[in-house]
């Protein structure tokens, strides 16, 4: 009966303590958390101009991949040129970038607004950069603050020489099921998108140039004049 008693004790010495380890877990965590947003938003912030090419490589669910090569001029505050051309993904395991600059897509970004320019179906669609919500590297590149990353939960690791952002959004209804963001010596390295049906998109950059002189008369489309404008809330 004595040991019956002690154990009941324990056991009630454990359930009072347990809140107080899992509060004490949650802060650390949250502690945690709060630390690896503001690095990430550091290292982002850390380039006034960035300039760079990039291969990307787009995985669907059943396997199958589509490629692409692309080139993106950043300026702070808001300024992104982002352009994209479809290849063939020999191409990109060549490693040769293609020079006719036939660019299937053109997305340029100023403060909150963005054009998204398709030279094939000779349009220009404007909409709201915050309604973009499949748009995340656009975001991040654009708008690095603690609050625009509110909606994730983040975490930083270093692995072979990179250090390593890990976002994972906090709500179920997300287009985007994780976001992994890499940086060698403070530069962006290399950009992975996933989605809730097993979608994947890997952006690796090269020939980049950082806090380097690029003129705002660089962000500018160059349309055609009979070009259709959809605006779009």
């Amino acid at each position: 009966m004595f040991k019956m008693k002690r154990l009941l004790i324990r056991i009630c010495l454990f359930l009072v303590c347990l809140p107080v380890a899992i509060n004490s877990f949650a802060a650390s965590n949250n502690q945690a958390q709060t630390q690896a947003a503001n690095h990430l938003v550091q290292f982002l912030k850390a380039a006034n101009t960035y300039q760079a090419d990039f291969w990307q490589i787009g995985q669907t669910s059943a396997g199958s991949a589509e490629c692409a090569y692309g080139r993106l001029l950043l300026k702070q505050p808001g300024q992104l040129l982002w352009k994209v051309e479809n290849v063939d993904c020999q191409q990109v395991q060549s490693g040769k970038a293609p020079t006719d600059n036939m660019w299937n897509q053109v997305i340029l970004t100023e403060k909150q607004s963005v054009k998204i320019y398709q030279p094939l179906l000779e349009q220009v669609i404007e909409r709201s950069l915050k309604n973009l919500d499949d748009a995340v590297p656009v975001k991040l590149l654009t708008g690095a603050s603690v609050q625009a990353l509110a909606s994730f939960n983040v975490s930083e690791q270093s692995k072979a020489g990179y250090q390593l952002f890990i976002l994972s959004p906090k709500s179920n209804q997300s287009l985007v099921s994780k976001v992994e963001i890499a940086f060698k010596n403070k530069e962006l390295q290399q950009m992975i998108v996933l989605t809730p049906l097993g979608q994947s998109t890997k952006l690796q950059f090269f020939n980049i140039k950082v806090n380097q002189g690029l003129s705002g008369a660089v962000f500018k489309l160059n349309l055609p004049k009979d070009i259709d404008v959809i605006k779009q809330s």
